[in-house]
């Protein structure tokens, strides 16, 4: 039971069942492993030393618009659907069904429109709502200190 000269000749009397492993524990490292793994964390520190731009940080986290404007016209055909069954259970005709339920649907298109034109604060209502106002708040802020940098500049 021996593999490549390493083993047993025979696992009699060895209380063993004459399997082999391979030794993991004595593995030696890459060279220059360490050192990379150092130049990496200098690397990272100085970023964070520096005045790291969070935006690129976290470029990979944009809010796509295209879910929030799904989510509000999901809502919309919701509420369109539920106007449609009502109205089936009532036993109109399927054409002035189709005729309510559009006039519901630009109705509530005009309203969304509308609130996202307002520019009275909002309560964002789901997670990606709730980023894309904080990201605009911090487009702001970073505005209104870029002015300040720049006429401290001009000033001096």
């Amino acid at each position: 039971m021996s593999y490549n000269g390493i083993g047993l000749q025979s696992v009699r009397g060895s209380a063993t069942s004459g399997h082999i492993q391979k030794n993991i524990a004595n593995k030696v490292s890459k060279p220059g492993y360490y050192e990379s793994r150092k130049n990496q964390k200098s690397l990272m520190a100085n970023k964070s030393n520096n005045n790291f731009n969070l935006n690129n940080q976290e470029s990979h986290k944009q809010i796509k618009s295209e879910l929030i404007k799904h989510e509000q016209l999901r809502r919309i055909e919701v509420k369109c659907m539920d106007l449609q069954d009502e109205l089936e259970e009532q036993g109109i005709e399927p054409d002035e069904i189709k005729l309510k339920v559009d006039e519901l649907r630009k109705k509530l298109k005009n309203k969304e429109s509308k609130e996202n034109d307002a520019k009275s604060p909002q309560q964002p209502k789901n997670k990606h709502s709730k980023q894309d106002v904080e990201n605009k708040n911090n487009n702001n802020k970073d505005e209104v200190f870029e002015y300040k940098r720049r006429y401290s500049d001009k000033r001096n």
